[in-house]
Parts: structure tokens; sequence; C-alpha cells
């Protein structure tokens, strides 16, 4: 160990101890990283303990000097420990108690290795990216500056097939089984014949294309396995390359007596082991502490001697700084070497000890190990994680800096199962939920009469507001009048602005009492009829206005009010003149600010959308629509309205191409310039190409820049036809091409339709509703039912968000998912029982799903 003392003026500061090659940078850091955990506490502390639970779906796990990573099944990286050199990848510099997903590689990826401080990932197409400590060049990406997310390593001259991350260097093998280094090679660790550091991959001299394992992990030397034999290069005071000598090497050696069948190497800091096809393992170089496991501690061992114990040969073998461990057989754990206070050899005690000892309670049933500077960890027969050892800056995952003697979990906050009831002991169904633009209000109907402490005798449906942000959260009832009176009959169909203030919902009209700025007479000829209308309830003011007609029966209306509270769309019947009188029309109303926080519907300037054709210059032509319209969607400041029709004569001139009278199309109109245009079919679309149902179900993102939609027409290659897929289409530009949202893991048809999808406010990602069961192949999804889905737009991987608190696959439907602004929350209902425990109510409830998986798509896309 090094004592690095720091002068400042006249002011002296205390030694600080650090690990063996860490440099004055190293020691500024670590005062730093203290302080960037007390700021994280700080944080954990003000916002609330997220929700942990172990971290599960593993393959593969690499440990380095302070941090930990694992790829899981589904060819993600989830890294934790120590990260003010970014090499955890979340980018950030917070260091991270528990697993958190790496941006950017949340599929993909078929290896990782750790180095001292910085990791690397092999990706499907042969590429490598890295992230972390870069002052060496050893992320590859040709600059010397620390990256906090993965980049790309260039140069390398073909595509890898393995990769390694050193103390400051990397390794890849490529396809040809050339191996290739590049970073730190101040004691010839790239094995190129020089001692000159390189930014970009060079290759290894020497070996030729015979090279089928490489390590270099933690330490300033490299050893592979070419044609069954063992070679290493780099560093060499302690005997670790294995010639014999002590001589550092810039080109691979071969290892004394190691000349065939050998098939696994890795190294330690001072040390290296190989294993040898039905002998077991050989081990070289330093042993002051046993890390060479043959039973004796000579300080340095220049050639190879036989590590005891193993009546078999291991499976796997893993190096840390200065002790060793393998994987068994039968699935124990075996460690030997260094084992002081920091527990590296997870034993349940300290002491070191010179032959393979097992590790408490991993006597069996283990699958995969890695070992980092200090610490350990196991894959259990579940899928789960247990590590051991020092744990300072958190890299045993299990949310402390704690050292442990014995193997403890490593946890995950899992936001697929972050999910919580908000309607939990309601005694009736709770459904359509829709969160305003922070997540923090939702709205929705229920026919319960027990969500608040007011009496609830109109037994029927009633529109309520939750505050989510409150401790506890609060829900009122939204659907009263104007005097706070108890509305008279359902009210149904909630829409919400972003801020929360504004609700519109439908309601019997002879059911609603008094009505701000309505006169007694006007009150008295309203009640008397059998009509319904849209309502806006004003939550700052506690005002109830009337915003237009509703449809017969209220179903169907669809009112949705502009985020920005600018204007309401709904669906209504035209008075004589303004369109054909029995025929469903989408409207557009103004809403105008007033003083006290008011706002008044703009009834003057109430405008059908869609009751006329439209000529090419946006104007209405005395011809009706020949069709019905619905299911409206506004943009945020009201200007821009999309909504499904049947109507074929909409644009004057340009009939839609799909005859079929039940056959929808998707309309957009510039309610400033009066302009509307067919959006969801792509230029060239025939009439070959239409469905029985058409396009169906818009959803619009807050600028009108892009739109979602249902539709059972062959919009892109690959689709049937035969079904309903989910398509998003840029509309801020006249040429865009949808992309087909809904597409199956292979990139086809899935077994099952999926619809009523939902963008977030941002418009970069889509939620939807499928009864397919092979869109997310993470895991099973058998449960017969259809289930939410999320995608972020641009080609992200498709999310199954239906899981629940224990991770079990939801036993009922879950319905009309909808996203705020950023998809940070995500509100739905469902009649499932097991989303959460004890969930005894028989009803059907609104649920909201806090931070779900496509978080960490939306961090890789940086948007967050």
């Amino acid at each position: 160990m090094d004592a690095i003392t720091e002068r400042t003026g006249a002011r002296r500061r205390e030694p600080q101890w650090v690990p063996l090659g860490v440099t004055a940078r190293d020691a500024v850091q670590v005062r730093r990283r203290f302080v960037l955990l007390g700021l994280l506490a700080l944080v954990m502390g003000t916002a609330g303990a997220q929700t942990l639970r172990p971290l599960d779906r593993v393959m593969q796990v690499t440990g380095g000097w302070q941090h930990t990573c694992v790829l899981t099944v589904d060819g993600a990286v989830k890294c934790w420990g120590s990260n003010l050199e970014g090499q955890v990848g979340d980018g950030g510099e917070l260091d991270q108690l528990t697993a958190v997903d790496v941006v950017g590689l949340e599929s993909g990826v078929l290896a990782i290795s750790a180095g001292l401080r910085h990791t690397c990932a092999l990706i499907d197409d042969g590429s490598v990216r890295c992230w972390g400590r870069n002052d060496n060049g050893q992320l590859g990406d040709n600059t010397l500056e620390d990256r906090r997310t993965p980049v790309t390593v260039q140069g390398l001259p073909e595509a890898a097939i393995s990769v390694s991350a050193g103390r400051e260097s990397s390794c890849v093998i490529g396809m040809s089984n050339t191996a290739y280094c590049w970073g730190d090679n101040a004691f010839g660790q790239l094995g190129n014949g020089d001692f000159t550091d390189q930014p970009l991959p060079v290759a290894v001299s020497g070996l030729g294309a015979s090279v089928t394992a490489l390590s270099n992990h933690d330490s300033l030397h490299a050893c592979a396995i070419a044609a069954g034999a063992v070679f290493c290069w780099g560093r060499n005071d302690n005997g670790q390359v294995g010639d014999n000598s002590t001589t550092n090497r810039n080109a691979p050696v071969l290892v004394s007596g190691l000349t065939s069948g050998f098939d696994q190497v890795d190294v330690g800091a001072f040390h290296s082991c190989a294993r040898f096809v039905g002998s077991g393992l050989k081990c070289w170089g330093r042993n002051l502490f046993g890390q060479l496991g043959d039973g004796n501690t000579v300080l340095t061992q220049p050639t190879p001697v036989t590590v005891s114990g193993f009546s078999t040969d291991p499976q796997q073998i893993a190096l840390g700084h200065d002790h060793s461990c393998a994987l068994l057989d039968g699935g124990g754990v075996r460690c030997w070497g260094l084992n002081d206070s920091r527990f590296q050899g997870g034993t349940g005690s300290s002491g070191n000890s010179t032959i393979p000892v097992d590790v408490s309670g991993l006597t069996s049933g283990v699958s995969s190990i890695g070992v980092g500077h200090n610490h350990g960890c196991a894959k259990l027969p579940d899928g789960t994680l247990q590590c051991w050892g020092e744990n300072n800056f958190g890299m045993l995952g299990d949310g402390t800096t704690t050292n442990a003697s014995s193997p403890v979990q490593v946890l995950a906050y899992v936001p697929e199962r972050d999910v919580a009831p908000l309607t939990p002991a309601g005694n009736g169904d709770s459904r359509s939920a829709v969160p305003d633009g922070a997540g923090r209000f939702i709205v929705f109907e229920s026919a319960a009469a027990n969500l608040t402490m007011q009496a609830d005798g109109n037994g029927a449906s009633d529109i309520f507001r939750i505050d989510t942000q409150a401790d506890p959260p609060v829900t009122v009832r939204v659907s009263l009048d104007d005097a706070e009176g108890e509305i008279d009959g359902a009210s149904i169909e909630p829409s919400v602005s972003a801020d929360g203030q504004l609700v519109v919902f439908v309601a019997p009209d002879a059911g609603v009492g008094k009505l701000s700025g309505e006169s007694k007479q006007a009150a008295a000829l309203r009640q008397k009829g059998s009509g319904f209308g849209v309502f806006l309830r004003n939550m700052l003011t506690g005002s109830t206005r009337r915003v237009g007609d509703a449809l017969p029966g209220g179903t169907g209306t669809t009112p949705v009010i502009a985020p920005g509270a600018g204007a309401v769309v709904f669906t209504g019947l035209p008075i004589p003149g303004q369109g054909e009188p029995s025929q469903p029309n989408v409207f557009r109303i103004p809403l105008s600010p007033v003083t006290g926080g008011e706002y008044e519907p703009d009834t003057v300037n109430l405008r059908c959308v869609s009751c006329k054709a439209v000529t090419s210059m946006g104007l209405d032509t005395p011809g009706n629509a020949d069709g019905d319209s619905g299911a409206p969607v506004v943009s945020g400041d009201g200007r821009l309205v999309a909504w499904e029709t049947r109507a074929k004569n909409l644009l004057s001139g340009a009939p839609s191409p799909c005859t079929a009278p039940q056959t929808s199309s998707i309309m957009m109109r510039n309610m400033l310039t009066g302009v509307s245009r067919r959006v969801s079919q792509p230029i060239g679309f025939s009439a070959s190409s239409c469905g029985m149902q058409g396009s169906r179900k818009p959803s619009l993102d807050w600028a009108g820049l892009n739109l979602a939609f249902e539709s059972d027409e062959a919009l892109v290659p690959g689709v049937t036809g035969l079904q309903d897929e989910v398509f998003a289409l840029p509309v801020g530009t006249s040429t865009g091409s949808p992309e087909w949202v809904s597409r199956g893991s292979t990139g086809s048809v899935g077994n099952g339709g999926s619809g009523r999808p939902a963008l977030s406010g941002d418009g970069r990602v889509v939620t939807f509703v499928s009864s397919a069961s092979d869109l997310d192949t993470r895991s099973n999804d058998n449960n017969g039912v259809a289930d939410i889905h999320a995608r972020v737009l641009g080609g992200g991987a498709i999310r199954r968000l239906s899981l629940g608190v224990s991770g079990a696959q939801a036993d009922a439907a879950q319905n009309a998912p909808r996203f705020d602004y950023n998809a940070k929350v995500l509100a739905f209902d469902s009649s499932a029982g097991n989303l959460v425990e004890n969930d005894l109510n028989a009803a059907a409830d609104v649920f909201r799903r806090a931070l779900p998986a496509t978080v960490s798509l939306i961090s890789a896309n940086g948007f967050e």
C-alpha cells in the first residue's frame, strides 16, 4: 500500500491510504466519492426508499476493483458500486449500492468484462462498447476522456467474439482467433512488442490466428491460450508471466511446461491460473497469501504449480487481486488466498487459506461466478446473484457498504414490478385512469361508493382524482356540480389537463344541478331533457361548467382536454346545417382563461371539425361528410386535432382508397389553417392493402409531431393485415413512414392482435395492449390475457408491463394504459387480483406503475 500525502499551500491534509498503483488523482477522487455518497444518502432520504427486490435473470457476472456488472438473459447489462469515473455506466457519477441499468445496453449484449475502473461489453454485431475511466485509452475510442455511458471501440480489424477488460487496458479475440489489445502498455501488457500506450486496438504479436481464450482481468499482465498452450506477457515482477523469470515481457512467451491441453485462463493482480483438461488447475506468480492454492506461501513462484483439492476439473476459474476462486463440477464454490477483514474468501470469517475452502452456503447449485478485486459473486439456480467480500463502495449490491464474510443477496429496483393500486378498498369497479403531465394527479371513473369520506348515494359511477404524491395519497370526487352537489347518474370518460387542474367528463344533464354562469331558467330547461353533456370541473376554483352536447347515452363522447387547457375536443351530433344530423362528428371548443384561475368554454367558436369535406386550402365545402367520425385527440396547444373516421370524402378531390363502409382512417386537421390530411396511410398506399376495420384509436403527442394508432391495414412490409397492429407516424412531416410498434421479437407479426395505443406526452414512448404472447421474450407469457406493453420509438425493445410486485404474471387483462409526459408513470385498470398482495376487493382497480421498464430505454435515448 502507498501513502499519498497532499499539500495545498501551508495546509496539510492527512495521508489517504489507497491500493497499490493508485495515483494522486485517485486519492482526490476517493475523497470526492465520500461526498457523493453523502449526497446519494440525502437524495434517497428525501425521495423515499425505492422498492428493492433480488436481482434475477442473471447470465454472467464480472467484478472490477470497486464495481460489479451482470449480463442478464435478455442481453442487458446492469452494474453497481463505485461510479466516480462512470464505470457503472448509468450516465452519472454517484455510487450505486444496488443494480442499475447501463445506458443503451438493454439488449443485444453477448458478454461483459469489468476492468479496474472501466467495463466493456461484446455486442451481438461483433462490436465492443466500453465505459468508465479512460486515462490510458482503455476504452478504445481514440480519446483519453472518461465516459459515463458506453462508447464503441474504434478500429477493430474484425468482429470480436470475446472481450476482457484489464487494469488499464482491454483485449478482444477476433473472429479469426487473433488477439487485439489497447490502452496502457507501460509493462508491455498489450503484447505488441513495445511499451507505448495505444488508444486503438493493436494485434498481439506471435500468437497468430489460434487464440481461444484470453484474460487481462485486474492486472498489468495478460495470458492467452493459443492452440492449447498458455502464453503470457506484460508485468512480471512476481513471476506472473510464468516463464521462470521476473522480466517484463512486451510480447507473449510460453508459460513453462504448459504446451497443450488447456482451455481456460484467468489472471489476478500478480498471479495467473489455467485449467488443464483432465488434470485440474495450474497457477503461478505471487503466492504471499496462498493464492496459488498449493498449500504453501512461497513469495514468488515463476513456474506453474498444481492447485490442491480438486478431484475433478473445476467448471470455471476466477481470480481477484490476491485470492482465487473456482466453480466446482457439482456447483459448489471454493476460494483460497487472501481473506482478511474484507472477507474475500467468503468463508464466514477471516483467515487466509493456502488451499481451496468452501464459500459459506455455496456448496452446490451455482452455475457461474465472477471475482473482483476483493469480492466475489455467484449465480444461483433461480437466476439470482449473491456476493461476498469488500463492500466499501457498494460493490456487493445489497444496498449497504458493509463488508460481508458470507454471501449476501444482490438487489435491484425492478420498475416493471413497482405497481400500486389506487383503489385497493374500492367496493366497485374503477376504470379509465388518465395521469396528468407529471404523473402526480390521476383521474378515473369508479362505481365504488367508499373512495372518499363524502356521501356517495347515487348508485352510479363517479369521476375521482387522486393526488399520488400526498402522504397518504388523497382521493377526491370530481363529478360534482358548481355547488359541490352529487351528480345523479353515471359520470364517465374523464380527461385531465397537464397540470391536473381541469377535468372534463360526460354526465346526464338531468342529474347535474347548479352550473357556473348558468341561469335558473337555462338550468331548468337542461334538467328536463334526457340528453348528456360534456362538463368541465376546475379543481382549483371548484367551479363546474358545461362544455357541449355529448352523444345520446353519453358513451363514446370521449372528451379530451388539450394538455395546455386551450381547448376540448369530443364526439357529438351536429345541428342541422353543420353536417348529417344523426351522424357522430368531432367537435372542438376553445377554453378561455379568465381571472381567478377560471376557464370558460368559448361557445361562440365551437367548431365541427369533421362535418364537411375540406378543400386543399382548408376550406369547408357544402358537402357533408359521408361517414361518422369519433375518438378525437388534440395537441398540447389545442391547435391540431386527429380523429378516426369512416367518411371517404373528407378531402375534397382525394377520396379514401378504402371504400368499404366500415373501414376507418385517421384524419388530422390544423384548426388555425383548416388544412386536413389523411395520415394513417403512407404514400403509395393501395386499395389492396385496406383492412376490414382500417385505422383507429389515434393518440397524439403534446407537440403534435407523432401519432400512434391501431390498424388492420398492411401499412408496412411484413404486416399481413389479418389482425390489428400498432403503428406510430411522425406527422410533423408530410413524408414520414409508419413505424411498426407491435412487431414481434423476431421482427415479424406476433401471435395475437395489438391495439389501444397511447403516446407519452413527449412522443418518445408508446404503450398499448396486446393479446400476443411473443412480443417480449424475456419471460414466458402464458397468462392467456391481454397485457400492457411499451416501446420506445425508433427501434427500442418491447417491454411487457404486466408483472405484479412478486414478479407473477397478471391473472386478468389490463386495460386503457396511459403515460404521463415522459413515460415515468403508467396508469391503467385491471381486475387482476395478483398484481399486489392482499388484493381482496374482487373489483377492477386502477393501478399506477411508477418508472416502468421503458425508463432504461428512455435514459438510453437521452431524454429522461
